[in-house]
């Protein structure tokens, strides 16, 4: 965990980030703080919350508490002067007309790409890592629904929660990605381990029941089977990259 000093830090420069203009979210906005403080990947219980970044944002965009700065990137090399009243107009409406941070598809590549470092069990999973895992099931989904981004997006995002919490993964990916995602691929993200432990025979007709009372539920067991299939050695995934950029897009 962070203590008292790093926690006020990554605080602050998560505020000046967006302050700058480099980011507009504070989810964003905080895991490279932590980052640049801290010297490594914070969960996101670690962090400081999206309130208390927008609060310090707010008190540096008082009238007459701040003044014009320059940006500095890494290489030390003068970027341009932040416009504040501009800024004032624009911090907080930023957001895509789905109301959901623009800046999502860098954060979901950030939380994918640590997925090739997490193995999947041998016996069920002989593809090997959560990454390559991931993409199968998205490639294989995609073929079933190729209309529907929500269903596509679930399927490609749906093991992002073991790089975080590896005892209890789909919590702590539901946090991850609750303001990041539509409550459609949320509610996919979060009931798929049910739909997989229902089509083993491993749940009974209250959890049938329950996901039943959703019209997404046939949907949910689709993703499912496309989970089940999607474990197989060797098989020809595309880069993650082209998968977000394609998504982007759509």
């Amino acid at each position: 965990m962070l203590n008292p000093k790093q926690h006020r830090r990554v605080i602050a420069e998560a505020a000046r980030r967006i302050v700058a203009g480099e980011v507009s979210h504070p989810r964003l906005a905080k895991f490279r703080a932590a980052r640049d403080v801290v010297g490594r990947r914070c969960r996101p219980d670690e962090l400081p919350t999206d309130g208390e970044i927008h609060a310090e944002v707010r008190l540096l965009m008082q009238p007459g508490l701040v003044t014009p700065v320059t940006v500095v990137d890494s290489d030390d090399a003068a970027g341009p002067a932040v416009d504040w009243g501009e800024l004032n107009e624009t911090y907080g409406s930023e957001d895509d007309e789905d109301g959901l941070p623009p800046e999502r598809w860098e954060i979901f590549l950030g939380l994918l790409r640590p997925l090739t470092r997490v193995r999947m069990p041998p016996t069920w999973h002989p593809e090997g890592d959560a990454l390559t895992h991931s993409l199968q099931v998205y490639a294989l989904a995609t073929d079933a629904i190729p209309y529907d981004e929500e269903f596509r997006l679930a399927a490609l995002l749906h093991e992002v929660g073991r790089g975080i919490d590896s005892v209890d993964p789909v919590p702590a990916a539901v946090d991850e990605l609750a303001d990041l995602v539509t409550p459609r691929t949320l509610w996919f993200v979060e009931h798929l381990s049910d739909a997989l432990k229902l089509a083993r025979g491993e749940s009974g007709a209250r959890t049938r029941r329950r996901l039943a009372a959703s019209e997404d539920f046939e949907t949910l067991r689709t993703l499912a089977d496309c989970d089940r299939a999607g474990r197989k050695r060797g098989m020809a995934v595309p880069l993650v990259e082209d998968v977000l950029d394609e998504l982007a897009g759509t």
